[in-house]
């Protein structure tokens, strides 16, 4: 999915497996991640920023976890760490987007088709975070 790797935060440590793989992050610039994309918050947020490397890049693209995070700041001026939000798209982004959709040079993940009737579950389907991916709710026929 573009991704260099990928961690199952319900199956795997998340901490743990960073350290396996790319060892602690130490202030002396070794161990930990370059960059970790965090679109939920809430208890993932805390792992995330431990997660990085000495000048390592943090970006949130939303809060579905909880919005109310605790911030260690330590860690944010001791690893001289770049956090940054993302919240949107200029129009032409997403003229520029639905593009590459249509000539099929991106490929979005989409988990299931439901019809419209079906919303009250893709939304558990959502809550539940048995979702890997997108759900297309399609309208019924008339």
């Amino acid at each position: 999915m573009g991704a260099d790797e990928g961690i199952n935060y319900q199956s795997d440590d998340f901490m743990k497996v960073i350290h396996e793989r790319h060892g602690k992050p130490r202030v002396s610039g070794r161990g930990g991640v370059d960059v970790v994309v965090n679109f939920t918050g809430g208890d993932t947020w805390g792992p995330s920023l431990r997660s990085l490397r000495k000048g390592g890049r943090l970006l949130n693209c939303g809060a579905t976890a909880g919005y109310a995070v605790e911030t260690d700041l330590r860690y944010l001026w001791t690893f001289e760490l770049d956090l940054l939000g993302s919240d949107g798209w200029l129009r032409s982004d997403l003229e520029a987007l639905v593009e590459l959709v249509r000539t099929g040079q991106l490929r979005p993940q989409i988990d299931r088709i439901l019809p419209l009737a079906q919303a009250s579950e893709a939304f558990d389907l959502l809550e539940q975070r048995k979702v890997l991916g997108k759900i297309i709710l399609e309208p019924t026929p008339r």
